[in-house]
């Protein structure tokens, strides 16, 4: 009878052990030398059991993997080791089992990357006995995440233009520290929160961000001001059929529309308190519930904000919440307004003229008066001025705040040759300006060589 239960315990563990060697990867067992008292974080072990997956996962032969010794530690690469082993003994002090990804140098100089999960195992009166666990390898799936980060990269400068960025129009300092942070909100993927004043482009900035995450979803644009407050719940979040008069179907909301995607929402200061609880909770949880459902869906959306509000100051003042506010803001983005940027305005009106098929061309006097002009509506307003000029045309000018244009606008009375020194005067400080009072490129873009140009620096007596 005992000789038949000795045959079972050897049958079933044979087909243990034919099971695990089925497994793709490697499950090991290896006995701990020291005792519980004793444990380091330089602890010895030597190896019991491995399948025969081990083989194939450090490129050996079973011959020469010796169960003595502790082959699989020595090949681990030794800036790597001491996270490996700390790993382990915090797992030990912890008594959790622990997840660790790490890189090995096999003997034939191939790196691997090994994900590895395992415990310690101890006996009833605390005596350390095994170290075990199961070993994957995971070099194609690195390879795959380091290709789509280089793509992401490629992708980040095939958006850099001679002109701007993608959509985006300018060349100035102010706009290529935009285009910097850009990039880098887009490689992470915390909530973002766009700051600028009306008119700036913020909604090109969240689309730029999207395009260059590569996220698979939609991007989903909102204008949190223009919902009616009692639809404002069912937009965001759905409703269900007979949730409300008038809800005749199942209707799915923002949230879900922009699941693995891009949920943008514009003025979020206008969001009334009760809803931010609601959408907070959702940002916490990516979950939300229908309206008239008590189902609960997930939607892996990404968050990005835009207000040009003080939306501190609205914290302040209790009409957003706190909890919301620091949810949402994560990484800043700050877009400079137009008075910021006028050495890009040459560029921007380029870029209007072919956008909208206009042949005609912007005289010189009504770019000064751009130039002086202060534009408290940034592009938006920049847009509709040229739209309004090739209808009206120097009537657009009346009322612009351009402090200085007389110099372009010289009284009849005025002597030729004074008109042209002034207008001469200011195409030349306009250049300087541009070219940041680079001599060379400022004669360049006038159209003059340095020398006459240089003179003619000395003839205006300009200077810094």
């Amino acid at each position: 009878m005992q000789k038949n239960t000795d045959l079972s315990q050897i049958e079933m563990r044979n087909s243990y052990t034919r099971l695990l060697n089925l497994i793709p990867g490697a499950v090991f067992r290896s006995e701990i030398s020291e005792r519980k008292h004793a444990f380091s974080k330089n602890y010895g072990v030597c190896l019991k059991f491995v399948s025969d997956g081990m083989y194939k996962l450090i490129d050996v032969t079973p011959d020469t993997l010796d169960h003595g010794v502790n082959l699989v530690d020595s090949l681990i690469l030794p800036e790597d080791r001491d996270v490996v082993r700390e790993k382990i003994y915090t797992s030990f002090v912890e008594d959790r089992p622990y997840q660790m990804v790490y890189r090995m140098r096999l003997p034939s100089g191939t790196i691997k990357w090994i994900w590895e999960q395992g415990e310690v195992v101890c006996g009833e009166s605390g005596e350390l006995l095994f170290l075990e666990g199961i070993m994957m390898d995971l070099s194609e799936y690195k390879a795959i995440e380091n290709s789509l980060k280089e793509e992401k990269s490629m992708s980040a400068l095939s958006c850099r233009t001679a002109n701007g960025f993608g959509l985006m129009v300018g060349t100035s300092d102010p706009m290529q520290a935009l285009y910097s942070q850009l990039e880098k909100a887009a490689q992470s993927s915390s909530n973002v929160l766009i700051l600028g004043e009306t008119g700036t482009g913020k909604e090109l900035c969240a689309q730029t961000i999207h395009e260059l995450s590569g996220r698979k979803g939609a991007f989903v644009p909102v204008n949190c001001g223009a919902i009616p407050e009692q639809l404002i719940e069912s937009e965001f979040f759905g409703h269900v059929r007979g949730a409300f008069t008038g809800a005749v179907g199942n209707r799915d909301g923002f949230i879900k529309a922009a699941h693995e995607g891009t949920l943008f929402l514009d003025e979020i200061g206008e969001l009334p308190l009760h809803l931010q609880v609601k959408l907070l909770r959702t940002l916490e949880s990516k979950q939300f519930t229908p309206v008239g459902s008590n189902t609960p869906q997930r939607s892996t959306f990404r968050l990005i904000a835009a207000t040009h509000q003080n939306l501190a100051s609205m914290v302040k003042s209790k009409t957003m919440r706190s909890d919301f506010f620091y949810r949402i803001n994560v990484l800043t983005v700050k877009i400079p307004p137009l008075r910021d940027r006028r050495g890009d305005l040459d560029l921007l009106i380029e870029a209007y003229l072919n956008a909208n098929n206009t042949a005609g061309q912007v005289p010189q006097h009504v770019r000064a008066a751009m130039e002086q002009h202060s534009w408290p509506g940034n592009i938006r307003e920049m847009h509709n001025f040229l739209e309004r000029f090739f209808m009206f045309g120097d009537a657009s000018i009346e009322g612009f705040d351009c402090d200085g244009c007389e110099a372009f606008f010289p009284d009849t009375d005025t002597p030729l040759e004074e008109s042209v020194k002034a207008f001469e005067y200011r195409l030349i400080v306009q250049a300087m300006e541009k070219c940041r009072w680079r001599q060379g490129e400022a004669a360049k873009l006038l159209g003059l060589n340095l020398r006459t140009f240089q003179r003619k620096i000395k003839y205006h007596n300009l200077s810094k």
